[in-house]
């Protein structure tokens, strides 16, 4: 029984070592960060004046869309009705974030489910 012990207390205090040893990990894949604004009644990318832009991602990519709303006294909300993603309503001066990760390639669309005639634009998936 004691060289039972002498093993099991070596076997701790290996696995002690190894608990606290460095370890190796796969670097994760960057987020795509994706800077959407409402101004005049219309999505901009920001820093950018065109219209409700198609927006390009990649499947598997990790996407963060931060929603800003810069219109003054008008309220937003951001949908991904083809991705089942929607924000809170979005009052003037404040933003939101949708993440997701797509999973298959094609086209959806992107609006403000509260003016989604003005405020529309397309979501491109590639593989």
């Amino acid at each position: 029984t004691r060289s039972w012990l002498i093993r099991a207390t070596v076997l701790l205090v290996g696995l002690g070592a190894l608990a606290g040893a460095p370890r190796i990990v796969a670097p994760s894949k960057a987020v795509h960060e994706i800077n959407l604004v409402a101004r005049g009644m219309a999505f901009t990318l920001e820093g950018l004046e065109t219209e409700n832009p198609e927006i390009r991602v990649t499947v598997g990519q990790h996407v963060r869309i931060r929603f800003r709303n810069e219109d003054p006294g008008v309220d937003h909300v951001l949908s991904l009705p083809g991705l089942n993603l929607r924000s809170a309503i979005v009052k003037p001066g404040q933003q939101a974030t949708l993440e997701l990760v797509p999973k298959t390639p094609g086209r959806t669309s992107y609006e403000c489910t509260l003016h989604s005639r003005m405020m529309q634009g397309t979501l491109v998936i590639l593989q």
